[in-house]
């Protein structure tokens, strides 16, 4: 778990979460799990942050600090979900207005 820790200080994101992928698949671990959701989350892949997290409260329900990761995790997912949507939304009625406008032309 500590090279996994020195390799995300040195922002080898990737292979820091390589890294705690091999020591969980040998043994599921609640902290390296809780540290691979975190990894996951400072990386924005917030669908494998609360995969992790999952598993992890499947060890232990009340570990406070998945408990608050996977909260936040899920909130940021949503949020990025709702504005992705509006994105979309908001370009479709431009790509509409702009076809309207060359047919009036």
């Amino acid at each position: 778990m500590l090279d996994a820790t020195v390799l995300m200080d040195d922002q080898r994101e990737t292979e820091a979460v390589e890294e705690l992928t091999r020591a969980i698949s040998f043994k599921p671990d609640l902290q390296m799990l809780n540290l691979r959701a975190a990894f996951h989350e400072s990386m924005t892949d917030f669908s494998r942050a609360l995969q992790d997290s999952e598993a992890a409260l499947c060890l232990d329900p009340n570990h406070k600090d998945t408990l608050d990761l996977y909260s936040r995790t899920r909130m940021q997912k949503t949020w990025i979900g709702v504005h992705m949507i509006d994105g979309l939304a908001k370009r479709s009625v431009v790509e509409e207005a702009k076809q309207i406008i060359s047919e009036l032309a």
